[in-house]
């Protein structure tokens, strides 16, 4: 209960820095920004990312960010889309290539439909922000529409909002893993069996292939709770693929 007032008392005082950076700044309303004849098009990178591949895909951000880019007359470079957590610490091969692309100077500006879209570890974001700030590319955020960067500037109030947001965006998260483990052992607790269905055994096949960076990061000699944290897996999960091998 408590947590859930703090999270209100957040989105309040969010939703009014907000409204006071648009009257300051004068952020126009409609997203479409004024754009000299002369001026070159602004190189732009889509950026979309959910969670997980099963009951989510990336077509609805990069749609609305396509639609905002057309509007602004932004030349859309390249669309990077994946499918992983924002919290945990595996390879992000779309954001990799995002920060590539970044340190060649081939981009201007980077539209993402939310911030947490870029990380969910608010202390991650900020130095992700500041590092491209620095190379004067500027990230926009649509659902605030919210720039880093304004007129080849830094933004310090849009900075600081993202990271009220990025604080936000991990509480949410939080409370939502909160509520997940409580009605999990809810669930326990009337004797209500979790986990795979009696008889859907995996392959050692299947389940190698699903785990094919493990064999990678033993073969390194890391140790197995090392490898789980590379993996984003479990010990047991690492343990296991560890004695599969060794039996192939």
């Amino acid at each position: 209960m408590i947590k859930a007032l703090l999270f209100l008392d957040w989105l309040y005082y969010v939703n009014q820095m907000i409204k006071m950076v648009h009257f300051n700044q004068n952020i126009p309303r409609s997203e479409k920004d004024s754009i000299p004849c002369d001026m070159k098009k602004q190189r732009v990178i889509i950026y979309a990312r959910v969670s997980t591949k099963k009951s989510q895909n990336c077509q609805r951000q990069i749609r609305e960010l396509t639609e905002y880019a057309n509007r602004n007359e932004y030349e859309v470079t390249e669309i990077i889309q994946e499918a992983v957590s924002g919290f945990k610490q595996k390879k992000r091969e779309g954001l990799e290539r995002l920060l590539s692309i970044c340190e060649s100077q081939k981009v201007d500006k980077i539209l993402v439909s939310e911030i947490s879209r870029l990380g969910r570890r608010t202390g991650d974001l900020l130095k992700l922000i500041d590092s491209l700030t620095d190379k004067g590319i500027s990230v926009y955020c649509k659902n605030y529409n919210l720039e880093t960067m304004v007129n080849g500037k830094r933004n310090p109030i849009a900075q600081f909002l993202f990271t009220l947001l990025g604080e936000l965006a991990r509480m949410e998260s939080e409370n939502l893993s909160d509520r997940i483990n409580s009605g999990l052992e809810n669930a326990r607790s009337k004797g209500i069996k979790l986990g795979r269905q009696s008889g859907s055994v995996q392959s050692k096949i299947d389940f190698l292939k699903k785990h094919k960076d493990i064999p990678k990061y033993l073969n390194q000699g890391l140790s197995i709770r090392k490898v789980a944290l590379l993996a984003g897996v479990s010990p047991t999960t690492v343990q296991k693929v560890k004695v599969i091998s060794l039996q192939n």
